[in-house]
């Protein structure tokens, strides 16, 4: 049976960012009904102009409108900021294992080559319930050493509350494994034993280590030939024991 997920992040914080979506999704009902109510009023008004002349009630009704439409701008970007954190911690899992689906593979791969987006984050997850925090960083048009030839696929450790009463440096066997979509017994696999000497795998003193992992994980020819990209979607998957 698939394990439960679910996250352990600030349960406060969680709380406070859900009521502010709530106040927002209110707030736009509530525009939704007084543009609606402006519309009809202004209808009114356009219909009993003399000689096409705008009347001083008119002029107030638009600049109203524009004001309205302008605050409800701002609320669709503050409603998708607050989902994005959301999708974050409805993603994150705390079992050691994540599989993680990159969609829109050749748009994506052309946002890197041209600079647009460099790398791409999975969801953050956890070791166990209160044990180490960490993302994969993933390059498509690769990086450093696989720049334009591979994929570069990195694990970064994350700060978390939970850090002080975990053992340092980390010293967990990491699983790298690009899923083949047509032979899974044709997956791709690399392993990695955490240097306990490089500052990637000790306490994390900001929000991310430096990343640590595989620049040449992947050469980009053979992901389409042999299976491993399909439907415009790669499968990349990680555990840590």
């Amino acid at each position: 049976m698939e394990k439960k997920k679910f996250c352990v992040e600030n349960t406060e914080e969680v709380s406070n960012e859900f009521e502010s979506l709530q106040k927002l999704f209110q707030e736009n009902e509530n525009l939704k009904q007084t543009v609606a109510n402006l519309v009809k009023r202004l209808f009114i008004i356009e219909n009993q102009q003399n000689h096409g002349v705008e009347t001083s009630e008119q002029i107030a009704m638009n600049e109203r409108m524009k004001s309205v439409e302008e605050t409800t701008r701002i609320n669709i970007e503050s409603i998708g900021d607050l989902d994005l954190k959301f999708q974050l911690h409805e993603n994150s899992v705390n079992d050691s294992h994540l599989i993680w689906k990159i969609n829109n593979f050749q748009q994506r791969t052309t946002d890197a080559v041209i600079g647009k987006t460099r790398a791409l984050h999975s969801a953050p997850c956890f070791t166990s319930k209160y044990g180490y925090k960490f993302c994969l960083r993933l390059y498509l048009h690769g990086d450093g050493m696989g720049k334009g030839t591979h994929l570069s696929l990195f694990l970064v450790l994350m700060k978390s509350e939970y850090d002080n009463i975990l053992e340092w440096p980390f010293q967990k066997k990491i699983k790298f494994t690009l899923i083949n979509q047509e032979d899974r017994s044709k997956d791709h696999v690399e392993k990695m034993f955490p240097n306990k000497d490089s500052s990637s795998f000790q306490k994390p003193k900001k929000d991310m280590n430096i990343a640590s992992g595989c620049p040449m994980f992947m050469n980009l020819n053979r992901l389409k030939p042999e299976g491993f990209l399909r439907d415009d979607s790669l499968f990349v998957e990680v555990k840590i024991d």
